[in-house]
């Protein structure tokens, strides 16, 4: 299995499932390893 939250797929096996990709801030969230951690960064 294949997540791409930053492209809005998943892939299983041979089928591939599409969603909205999540919004850049939110990944930038996810890349600080938290909200706390994000809100000292910025």
């Amino acid at each position: 299995m294949d997540v791409s939250l930053e492209n809005g797929t998943i892939k299983v096996n041979d089928k591939e499932f599409k969603f909205s990709p999540l919004p850049i801030e939110l990944m930038a969230i996810f890349a600080a390893k938290g909200l706390v951690n994000w809100i000292k960064e910025n």
